[in-house]
């Protein structure tokens, strides 16, 4: 239990916490009335000397509001703040008032009651010693630097009916490795998850957040030792507001997002002007439901390797997507949509046009018939790992059990060949498994039977089924282009086999 903030329910609890900390006197050391006299509420503070004899526990009780202090007023109990290692906050009280616990730095247990409603500023400021909070769900204010620098916290549960995050309440909580904004929220103020370096997780289910201002840097410097943070948004999320994840354009202290997870079934409309300004993503795949990207929304994202944007986005603000210099970037629109701004992108950026995710195309190319014997076609093709890998990524998932080629249409009108292929069995992972310089091509041949002679030395097209470990996608290949997905046709080779 210790290092733990929890949520006290019950008289049974209360009792649970009074022995939980051996207190060794019937009677406190020190009481003091604490309430908000403005409002008129009555709170009493008292003081008990542990079983140890050095050490104490301060137990708050009452109905309504306390006092606020601040630095240069401090609570009374503020000379005793290094030696007080527990604290109780009873059913009743509604609001814990500001630079309450400040500076308790021993401090590893606090109860905190169902009836509060706001954790003043400060509260918690420099409680060394709290690893989690679990923070009762009738709270909705959290206020300015209620848990700054509180270096020892690791997880927050964060209260439902959380409507308002303060400036800085979280600053500095530099071991703290999730956390997730509620459904409810609609602000969060400047530098709320400042230099929370361990970050690896944000999910993000707010629906009503305001925009952001280029000075509040909401997430600087979050994930910074961490290797990267996982954002997950939830599917009743409809807009990623302007500037969440920048940092006033700063590369070296913006949030260090690796990662963009739209839950499935999403609702979200915008991605918001310089939303992820900087950030190191490294793939993205935006939801159907997206409509509009807001200018420099992923501007230098440098990282980024791929992404793909659906049909259904008609906006695209200028430098959406400038400077990401390492990006294929793959439309399923056909060629630039009117409302997209003919500077989107700019030349460090390759554009694949005509995309389409499974079931669809996968990979296109020409082949060739290859033999004369008797009745037999040869096919030739390379497997190219390092397309399939990247077309793993976008799965989220290994292609297990491969690709088998299923059926063969002769491009000069012919009808299609009653003729199936050989498997081509890939082993599970192997894109993970193997060395890409080792396994980047590999070649195949197959021989189908009962081919006749009107057949040979056409050009053909080859349709497939793609697996992925779960189901089986259709997908139809034609032409004569190579693409990045899957299957790439070594057309020199085949060419050579032709002759």
């Amino acid at each position: 239990m210790k290092g733990k903030i929890l949520f006290v329910l019950s008289l049974i609890a209360v009792l649970t916490v009074l022995l939980s900390v051996s207190v060794s006197a019937q009677e406190p050391t020190k009481a003091w009335d604490i309430s908000n006299t403005a409002s008129g509420d009555d709170v009493t503070a008292e003081l008990y000397l542990n079983d140890d004899g050095e050490t104490y526990t301060l137990s708050l009780t009452g109905v309504g509001n306390m006092k606020d202090w601040s630095l240069d007023s401090h609570a009374p109990w503020w000379s005793y703040r290094e030696k007080i290692t527990a604290s109780y906050v009873g059913e009743g009280i509604t609001e814990l008032g500001g630079y309450a616990f400040s500076e308790f730095h021993i401090m590893d247990e606090v109860y905190l009651p169902s009836t509060m409603k706001s954790i003043g500023g400060a509260a918690f400021r420099e409680c060394y010693g709290i690893t989690s909070i679990d923070i009762p769900d009738a709270v909705t204010t959290l206020s300015s630097y209620a848990f700054h620098n509180c270096t020892g916290l690791v997880s927050v549960n964060m209260p439902s009916e959380l409507t308002k995050i303060g400036n800085y309440v979280f600053n500095n909580c530099r071991e703290l490795k999730s956390i997730t904004i509620p459904e409810k929220v609609t602000s969060i103020g400047s530098y709320a998850f400042n230099s929370c370096v361990e970050l690896v997780e944000i999910n993000l289910c707010a629906t009503k957040l305001s925009s952001f201002d280029s000075d509040d840097r909401v997430f600087n410097d979050a994930g910074e030792e961490a290797g990267g943070i996982t954002l997950r948004i939830s599917k009743n999320v409809t807009q990623i507001p302007t500037l969440m994840f920048d940092s006033n354009d700063s590369a070296s202290t913006c949030p260090k997002i690796t990662a963009v997870i739209f839950e499935e079934g999403s609702a979200c409309k915008t991605i918001g002007t310089y939303a992820f300004r900087n950030n190191p993503i490294e793939r993205l795949e935006l939801p159907s439901s997206v409509t509009t990207i807001g200018k420099y929304a992923f501007s230098k994202c440098t990282s980024l390797e791929e992404a793909v944007i659906p049909s259904t986005v008609t906006v695209i603000g200028t430098n959406a997507f400038k400077g990401c210099s390492s990006a294929v970037i793959y439309c399923q629109a056909s060629n630039r949509p009117s409302g997209w701004s003919e500077g989107w992108q700019d030349s460090t950026v390759d554009i694949v046009w005509g995309y389409e995710k499974l079931p669809s195309m996968i990979f296109t190319y020409k082949g060739y018939s290859t033999s004369d014997v008797d009745g037999q076609m040869a096919i030739g093709f390379d497997i190219n790992y390092t397309a399939l890998e990247r077309y793993e990524r976008l799965l989220d998932k290994s292609v297990d059990m491969g690709v088998i080629f299923a059926s063969f249409e002769q491009l000069n009108g012919k009808e299609p060949l009653d003729a199936h292929g050989n498997a081509v069995k890939l082993e599970s992972g192997m894109v993970a498994k193997k060395s890409l310089a080792e396994y980047k091509y590999t070649y195949y041949d197959f021989v189908l039977t009962n081919i006749t002679d009107d057949y040979k030395n056409h050009s053909f097209v080859i349709s497939a089924y793609i697996f992925t470990g779960e189901k089986a996608a259709y997908v139809q290949g034609n032409g004569i282009s190579d693409t990045v997905y899957g299957i790439t046709y070594n057309e020199a080779r085949m060419q050579e086999e032709v002759k």
